[in-house]
């Protein structure tokens, strides 16, 4: 696979005036040779996780929606596999994709743009056998994984909480519950009723999202501190715009913003904000359909209005303990101040952070230019970074969102 990958290359880099459909048929090539190099290294690790004795042996089913189960469910999900596992807020992705080979954002993108590859040997490889044809390059596995893990980190979703999903391919299905098991008592040597349950399957299709970061040719050319600048700015980019779609998302091109769901709860304050009371409804909500709302978030001008609560006698009034014992309270300006007939009110949601699940396709993939826009004139280039997400929603009631704060 990798000479073959290489004949690719030498093609690309050799050969002047190539037919659209013969660069068609390379850039088709060059995936499927990606696509079964990872098969056979997740088939490689699976064989040395058996061989080492680490390896999960017991017979599972695998999820197939609608199908029933030995285990008296329906499209029980089980997963052998554990890289495809969801990502809790404690797992990095860095952990499933170590950085080996000591490999350097700054180096990478300064070799690309300066083709000044001295000590960045390693990163030269790389940017060799992961240019498209398109002339836009993927940040290798290693490097992405570091940038998605200062994505989430920005990321109000993922700090409340949320579920990632490492998407392996363009659609992810998931499972759901779709009807929760019934458990009753009986009698000594009776026949008892069968409790199933029955999974749906969820997709998560990768909507493109990119955000556009500029880096200045002194800095480029120097490489000091570039890694964690441009790491942190595209990881800003990007999870603004993860943030801002997968809550209010007009699907299509876009995710279909959870906010938007016709299946959540909602609540709408009356009046001015004056307590905690939509709040404390939509916990409510939440629990009543069984959730533990563990997440309250709000934007600035919400936040400032509840830190200006007052008592009939002028004093600050307390936050209340069911307020207070909720863990993640966060701020987010993604959460839009300028709704109703006004354009004065704000949104906040309540929810149970595990009925979210954002899915994310790595590697993250970069174009840069030194014209586009205003670069020539500010000599800057522009990285135009590219990622490749959807969100769902595993259990709808456990979110509520909250209107009319002003």
């Amino acid at each position: 696979i990798k000479h073959r990958k290489l004949e690719l290359r030498q093609e690309l880099e050799t050969g002047a005036g190539i037919a659209e459909d013969r660069l068609a048929a390379i850039e088709a090539e060059l995936r499927d040779l990606e696509a079964e190099e990872d098969r056979i290294d997740c088939a490689a690790a699976r064989l040395e996780a058996v061989r080492s004795g680490s390896a999960h042996t017991r017979t599972v089913a695998t999820f197939s929606p609608g199908a029933a189960t030995s285990a008296g469910g329906t499209g029980l999900p089980v997963c052998r596999d554990e890289k495809a596992l969801m990502l809790g807020k404690e797992q990095r992705m860095a952990d499933r994709y170590p950085n080996a080979a000591g490999l350097s954002l700054g180096r990478y993108l300064r070799g690309i743009v300066t083709g000044n590859w001295t000590g960045a040997a390693a990163e030269s490889a790389e940017y060799r056998s992961l240019t498209t044809v398109s002339g836009a390059a993927l940040i290798p596995q290693a490097l992405s994984a570091q940038v998605l893990d200062a994505v989430r980190a920005k990321s109000v979703l993922f700090q409340s909480g949320a579920s990632m999903v490492p998407m392996e391919a363009r659609t992810v299905v998931i499972p759901r519950v779709k009807t929760d098991p019934i458990f009753g008592f009986k009698a000594e040597a009776e026949a008892c009723d069968e409790a199933v349950i029955e999974f749906e399957g969820i997709e998560l299709k990768a909507k493109t999202a990119y955000g556009l970061v500029s880096v200045s040719l002194e800095a480029l050319e120097s490489g000091q501190g570039l890694d964690t600048a441009v790491q942190l700015a595209m990881a800003e980019a990007l999870a603004n715009v993860i943030d801002s779609k997968c809550l209010f998302g007009a699907g299509g091109v876009e995710p279909a913003g959870i906010l938007l769901s016709d299946k959540i709860g909602t609540v709408t304050a009356v009046g001015d904000l004056q307590g905690w009371n939509p709040f404390i409804e939509g916990i409510g909500k939440v629990r009543t359909a069984n959730g533990d709302p563990t997440a309250l978030v709000m934007n600035a001008q919400v936040d400032e209005l509840c830190n200006k609560f007052t008592t009939t006698e002028g004093l600050p009034l307390p936050m209340p303990k069911v307020i207070e014992n909720i863990p993640n309270k966060l701020i987010s300006n993604q959460l839009p101040a300028n709704l109703g007939a006004g354009a004065n009110e704000s949104v906040a949601m309540v929810y149970d952070p595990q009925a979210v699940v954002i899915g994310i396709q790595s590697p993250i993939r970069i174009e840069l230019s030194r014209e586009a826009l205003d670069a020539y004139k500010k000599g800057v280039v522009y990285l135009r970074v590219y990622a490749f997400c959807d969100v769902a929603l595993t259990r709808p009631g456990w979110v509520c969102r909250v209107d009319g704060l002003k």
